[in-house]
């Protein structure tokens, strides 16, 4: 093999590498996160246990320089959309969405203002706050909701996000 073929083979090699270090790294992330199409959506869903309702995740630029996340719950039965959170997620800080284990709790994990679940309970959701201070209280995680106080059980909440919680 010629020098230069040489040369040329270990060029290509180390800037592929480069380029998957990049697109897997945090500053990947970062740079994605700027150098995204102005107005591009792209639309995530997960089904519940059940399959009756669908997590929406939308995420989208609609004019605002931050790209963000919106959070939404269709029912798979009649299609029209059940819930839909106030909040917008900045995608950079957004960790993800998902559903409680075996219910149709759902928990959003946010960099930038925390972690939330929003219990299920008489056919409508509340949105509830992770208390850092009491997040395990005897093995449980507590969450509050308006004035009152709920328990998780760790098998009640998804990986995802125990494993931010680093518990």
């Amino acid at each position: 093999m010629s020098k230069k073929l040489l040369i040329i083979l270990l060029l290509s090699t180390l800037l592929l590498a480069v380029a998957l270090l990049l697109a897997l790294s945090p500053i990947g992330k970062f740079l994605r996160y700027f150098i995204s199409w102005e107005n591009s959506a792209e639309i995530e869903s997960k089904a519940s246990f059940d399959n009756n309702f669908e997590l929406i995740m939308e995420t989208n630029k609609k004019g605002s320089k931050v790209k963000s996340a919106s959070i939404s719950i269709l029912d798979n039965k009649t299609k029209n959309v059940v819930y839909s959170c106030e909040e917008q997620y900045r995608v950079i800080d957004f960790g993800g969405a998902f559903w409680g284990k075996g219910c149709y709790d759902f928990w959003i994990v946010s960099g930038d203002i925390g972690t939330y679940c929003y219990h299920y309970d008489n056919a409508s959701w509340k949105k509830g706050y992770l208390l850092l201070a009491d997040q395990t209280v005897d093995g449980k995680i507590v969450i509050s909701f308006e004035n009152q106080k709920r328990e998780f059980s760790y098998l009640e909440v998804p990986e995802a996000v125990l494993s931010v919680l680093k518990l």
